[in-house]
């Protein structure tokens, strides 16, 4: 989760950049110098309509930047290929693809 340019929420769940993943972004911005509590819930169905956007405990309408997301977000061992045992990480990006 996190702020763009013109300060809206957004979410992205990330399999593989550039061609893997989904991303929602809230329709209303965040309010500059105020204290909003922001969070998302996410349905597992790897569907942007399965992400939900909140601010201060109320849902966002969003727009679907990206509805792509065809595999798992949980993190894959490069050697065996399968799910590893290592946590989902959050607020890791690569610069390129940001």
């Amino acid at each position: 989760m996190f702020l763009d340019s013109a300060n809206h929420l957004s979410v992205r769940l990330i399999h593989r950049l550039p061609d893997d993943y989904l991303e929602v972004i809230t329709e209303k911005s965040v309010k500059f110098e105020t204290w909003t509590q922001v969070g998302f819930s996410y349905d597992g169905t790897g569907n942007a309509a399965g992400v939900t956007l909140y601010m201060d405990g109320e849902s966002q309408q969003v727009s679907v930047v990206s509805d792509q997301l065809s595999r798992s977000i949980l993190p894959i061992d490069e050697y065996t290929a399968k799910i590893d045992t290592l946590p989902v990480r959050l607020g890791k990006s690569i610069v390129f693809f940001s």
